[in-house]
């Protein structure tokens, strides 16, 4: 017996091969694509936002767990490396071109 492997479309095959944890993961690394361009015009303000994302993530986890929600899976620190590993690259693209002399970051 020989197995036949189903065809799939493109965007079938995209999705499966993407994988990911939850539906707001895309949301997640533009919010860390956000936080790169936003350290590129001022580099403290970069660090703020994930901050203040972290802030957020850790009180919806509270707030979700104090209402016992059902199906409830603390995944608030998930949510922000998924912000943060995308914002690391991104800063490391622009850091680079900074150093090459093509853009410059402020730093103040």
């Amino acid at each position: 017996m020989s197995e036949q492997k189903e065809k799939l479309s493109r965007a079938e095959a995209i999705s499966r091969w993407l994988r990911l944890r939850k539906r707001s993961v895309w949301a997640h690394w533009f919010y860390g694509l956000f936080c790169a361009a936003v350290s590129w015009q001022w580099f403290p303000g970069g660090l703020i936002f994930l901050y203040i994302f972290e802030r957020f993530e850790r009180w919806n986890d509270k707030n979700e767990k104090m209402r016992k929600a059902p199906n409830y899976l603390p995944e608030g620190d998930l949510d922000w490396w998924d912000a943060f590993v995308v914002k690391i690259p991104a800063f490391a693209a622009l850091l680079g071109l900074h150093i090459g002399g093509i853009l410059s970051i402020r730093w103040y």
